[in-house]
């Protein structure tokens, strides 16, 4: 079971109030010694809830329950009731701030990966497969049809139907509403950019027949996003069993991959950000706010930072956003995190943003590199491959965004590994021999060249462009990349002496001290997740091997690292 906490948040973070008042007096007051119990005595008797009262007011239930079951006056009093919640609320939100001494909201907390999930499933259960066929009948000239298989990923949930008497297919694919801050513009976003890609490339990606807004669940008022697309035959590629394919197989798929990537590198755009609906669907694009995965979490989580007012017009302007990104992504509880872990996770954060200023960030007025266009979530559940490996569609374009040219980087899943394991010899042979299939394209084509000058395996690592890349692009990769790559050129000892020490430092008392604020407010969410009966502990085996795991990763760096030419 994955550990309460940031993990959830990072997939899908979406915030909860505290289920009870209590936990925050407690957690917040200084003294401690006022209760919940004690607040309540002072509140009117009406401002409680009426049907959660203890047993010695039963008269007042048997009121309450011939009153509510008199269908005239039904609906005033539970208008009265609401009415009276409200006011509870707004009483005990100006109690939190008088104790606590602080004008703020209460404490915000993450959801759980199981409550995000229960909302999900929720949501999905309550789609209407025959509203669903009705909608794909009615864009293809009424004619009959019928569900016949669903599935649902991460951010939607589709619905493949055929029509009656021919061989036609259709994907109905719904935005999963809990988990997406906004639907309809994801919607807007992919058929934008989906369409000017089959505009100015050859690359395979599903026809978009329409999209809209309909009336798509059962028993709930409002409208659905969806959007009806072209069924592709096929299979999602499977990453870890390519590695096990015989070179000639790998090599086929590599020389359609460079193609794809080939095709988009010229597609290069004056701002960062993400392509929008015009005021027409000419071949010219509109770039908007860059809206990916990591700024749709978090403005789910409430953040009002999150998602950039306008498209980023230099390279600076888009690192500097991502780097404050990743913060706030790491301000989010974490369940049970210990000092160390946190302490990890300030330092890792501290050096990035130092690598980035120094590196990266243009401190002259040429700051005009290219903006490329990029898929952001191009993994193997996104290409729809046939049995001999032929691509025949990349899907799922929803998170598209032009992206400045030193983060248009090759894949990071080419060895069947995670984005972590980007600096490991596993993937630097198979970059090589992806590298070597894009030569060899390049002998005949301009824009493979210009891709294999700025894919050159040593450039992107001496640079270290690939592994800044991934972490700013899988935020949840942080810690785990830059211990792995970055660490060993920064710093000479090993993590357990070197980390510590730093924030023993004079200079370094105040990230000291946010890492122990870290941990303080793990320590809250732990308690607030224990007030709901939700265990925190992670799961015995899982950490056994994570510990496993880490140990080996660091025995490994510690055999690879030079020894100066001493045996």
């Amino acid at each position: 079971m994955p550990t309460p906490g940031r993990e959830a948040a990072t997939s899908t973070a979406i915030c909860q109030e505290p289920e009870s008042l209590s936990q925050n007096v407690k957690d917040i007051s200084t003294s401690g010694a006022l209760h919940w119990r004690m607040m309540c005595s002072l509140v009117p008797l009406h401002f409680l809830h009426l049907t959660s009262l203890p047993a010695r007011f039963t008269p007042m239930h048997d009121i309450v329950g011939y009153i509510l079951r008199t269908s005239r006056i039904t609906a005033v009093f539970r208008g009265i009731f609401t009415a009276c919640n409200a006011l509870r609320w707004l009483f005990g939100t100006a109690l939190w701030r008088l104790v606590s001494g602080s004008t703020a909201e209460p404490e915000r907390f993450p959801l759980t990966f199981e409550q995000q999930e229960a909302r999900s499933k929720r949501f999905i259960e309550s789609l209407d497969e025959d509203a669903i066929a009705s909608l794909a009948s009615r864009h293809n000239d009424g004619k009959d049809c019928w569900v016949f298989f669903s599935k649902s990923g991460s951010f939607n949930a589709c619905f493949f139907v055929e029509f009656l008497g021919e061989a036609t297919r259709w994907v109905v694919r719904v935005p999963v509403e809990p988990v997406v801050h906004d639907a309809f513009d994801k919607i807007q976003r992919e058929g934008r950019s989906s369409r000017y890609i089959r505009s100015r490339t050859t690359i395979r990606v599903p026809q978009i027949y329409a999209w809209g807004r309909e009336p798509l669940t059962q028993g709930q008022s409002g409208l659905q996003a969806y959007m009806i697309l072209e069924h592709v035959p096929g299979r999602s590629l499977d990453t870890r069993a390519l590695v096990k394919a015989p070179r000639e197989q790998r090599d086929y798929l590599y020389s359609q991959l460079v193609d794809v990537f080939a095709q988009l590198r010229q597609l290069e755009l004056p701002f960062a950000g993400s392509l929008i609906p015009g005021a027409t669907d000419g071949s010219d694009p509109m770039v908007g706010p860059l809206c990916s995965m990591h700024v749709n979490e978090m403005q789910l989580h409430g953040s009002k930072a999150a998602a950039p007012p306008a498209p980023f017009t230099s390279t600076n302007d888009f690192i500097l956003h991502q780097l404050s990104l990743i913060e706030e992504v790491y301000r989010l509880p974490n369940a049970e995190q210990s000092l160390e872990d946190a302490q990890r996770e300030v330092f890792a954060l501290t050096h990035l943003r130092r690598v980035l200023l120094a590196d990266f960030v243009r401190t002259d007025a040429q700051d005009d590199d290219p903006f490329v266009l990029c898929h952001l979530d191009l993994r193997g559940d996104n290409i729809i491959v046939d049995d001999n490996l032929q691509i025949q569609a990349i899907i799922d374009w929803e998170w598209a965004g032009s992206v400045p040219r030193q983060f248009f980087t090759p894949p990071s899943w080419i060895a069947g590994l995670g984005p972590s394991y980007v600096t490991g010899k596993e993937y630097r042979t198979e970059l090589a021999q992806f590298h070597k299939v894009l030569l060899a394209k390049s002998e005949t084509s301009e824009a493979h060249r210009l891709l294999c000058k700025e894919w050159d395996p040593e450039v992107l690592f001496r640079k270290r462009l690939l592994p800044v890349a991934i972490m700013l692009q899988h935020h949840s990769r942080l810690v785990a990349v830059f211990f792995r790559a970055l660490y060993p050129e920064l710093f000479e000892g090993p993590e357990v002496d070197v980390v510590p020490g730093f924030f023993e430092r004079h200079e370094n008392r105040d990230l000291a001290v946010e890492a122990r604020r870290q941990v303080e407010r793990s320590e809250r969410f732990t308690r607030h997740l224990q007030g709901m009966g939700i265990n925190t502990k992670p799961d015995t085996v899982a950490e056994k091997r994570q510990e496993l795991a880490r140990r080996v990763e660091k025995l490994k760096r510690e055999l690879e690292r030079p020894t100066n030419g001493l045996d």
